[in-house]
């Protein structure tokens, strides 16, 4: 903010030459603070479902790591007993 007339008097030109152009901006202000507003929705609705699939995927991460656990108790056995046919 100006502190006297003369710093005043010398900025009004300035802002009087710059209202034209800030007007012109903001429309596309407007639209792009929209744009970010849906980019923010988009991105909030997009954590909530990675969110609500996180327990799935845990789930499904632990009957993973069980079937892998029974797959190698079964080849360790398969193994032995192929060890003991063989001699």
């Amino acid at each position: 903010m100006a502190r006297t007339r003369s710093e005043a008097g010398e900025t009004g030109p300035e802002a009087r030459e710059a209202g034209p152009e800030a007007r012109e901006a903001g429309p596309e202000a407007r639209e792009a603070g929209s744009e970010a507003g849906e980019t923010g929705s988009e991105a909030r609705e997009t954590g909530s479902e990675a969110r609500e699939a996180g327990p799935e995927a845990r789930e499904a991460g632990s009957e993973a790591m069980e079937a892998g656990c029974e797959t190698a108790i079964n080849f360790k056995f398969i193994h032995r007993i192929g060890h003991s046919l063989l001699g």
